[in-house]
Formats: structure tokens, C-alpha cells, sequence
């Protein structure tokens, strides 16, 4: 029982964390597409 009031306690700072973690997802994955990007036309330079 104390450790569903202390899940409830904690829903609110999920959802935070959770969207959190998607804007860091995009953001990664904006980063990977730039070094994909950039290591290719290296690549296609040499």
C-alpha cells in the first residue's frame, strides 16, 4: 500500500521525465542525422 502512494506520488514527475526524454530524443536523434551528414560527405569528398 505505501508503495502505490508512493507511485502516485511520483505519476506527475514521470509524465515530466517522459517528455523530457522525448524532446532529448529528438535532439539526439537531430545530432546524429548532422554527424551522419557530415561523415558522409567526408567520405564522399575522399
Amino acid at each position: 500500500m505505501h508503495d502505490v502512494k508512493r507511485f502516485s506520488l511520483f505519476t506527475p514527475s514521470f509524465q515530466h521525465i517522459h517528455s523530457l526524454l522525448s524532446f532529448n530524443l529528438s535532439a539526439y536523434s537531430d545530432m546524429l542525422t548532422i554527424i551522419y551528414k557530415r561523415y558522409y560527405f567526408f567520405n564522399y569528398i575522399n
